[in-house]
């Protein structure tokens, strides 16, 4: 039988990232109580999202908030 779900395991820091972004509700904001400058923490999402094929977070001028997705898999998560 033919496996039609793409199993990715996530490393422990990745999960401290989102984590920590969706408590923070700013990818800057949790950069710093990461010790991580924003880009590097914005890229690692984003390459984070790539592999998993979908968004984990909404981006807007006023912060980040998880998406229905995100919150789904989030949950699992903690």
């Amino acid at each position: 039988e033919e496996l039609n779900e793409k199993v990715i395991i996530l490393k422990l820091e990745q999960i401290s990232y989102i984590l920590e972004i969706a408590k923070q509700g700013s990818i800057g904001k949790a950069a710093k109580k990461l010790y991580m400058s924003q880009p590097n923490l914005s890229m690692s999402i984003r390459m984070l999202e790539e592999e998993l094929g979908f968004k984990i977070f909404d981006r807007s001028n006023s912060g980040v908030e998880l998406t229905a997705k995100g919150i789904n898999d989030i949950v699992k998560l903690q």
